[in-house]
C-alpha cells in the first residue's frame, strides 16, 4: 500500500549531514513535492499527526537494505521501513509519534534508557491540545 503524504518539509544544513553540523548552523528550508529529490541525510520538521508539533527537527538518514528503504531518526535511534523512500519516511514519522505517546503515557515507570529517550523526544516535539 502506498501512503500519500503532504509535501515534506525538510531542513538541510549546507555541506554537512544533520547529525554532525553544530547547533545554530545555517539551514535551508524547503518543501519537497517529489520524494526522490530528498537527500540521504536531512531533517524532518513534521510528523503528519495533529497531536504533536515538532519544535526541533529530527536528523534522518535514508539507507537501502536489499529492496527496502530504511529511514533512521539519528538522535533517538528509531527506524521506519518501506518499499519506497516515502513509505520509509512516513513509517518513521508514525513510529516517532507512537514512541512519544507511549513513553509519555508510561513516564512514571520508565527505566533510565527510555527516560533518556523521552527527554530527547520532549526537546523535539510538544503535544498540541485539540479542542
Amino acid at each position: 500500500m502506498v501512503v500519500e503524504i503532504e509535501p515534506l518539509l525538510i531542513r538541510q544544513r549546507p555541506d554537512s549531514s544533520p547529525s554532525s553540523a553544530p547547533l545554530g548552523s545555517e539551514i535551508v528550508v524547503e518543501y519537497v513535492d517529489n520524494i526522490e529529490k530528498v537527500p540521504d541525510d536531512f531533517l524532518i520538521a513534521t510528523l503528519g499527526d495533529r497531536r504533536l508539533r515538532v519544535v526541533e527537527p529530527f536528523g534522518v538518514a535514508i539507507t537501502r537494505e536489499n529492496l527496502d528503504f530504511i529511514a533512521t531518526a539519528l538522535e533517538i535511534d528509531e527506524f521506519g521501513f518501506g518499499e519506497t523512500r516515502q513509505e520509509a519516511i512516513r513509517d518513521l514519522q508514525q513510529a516517532i509519534v507512537e514512541l512519544y505517546l507511549s513513553l509519555k503515557r508510561n513516564e512514571e515507570r520508565l527505566g533510565p534508557d527510555l527516560a533518556a529517550t523521552l527527554k530527547t523526544l520532549s526537546t523535539k516535539v510538544v503535544p498540541v491540545h485539540l479542542a
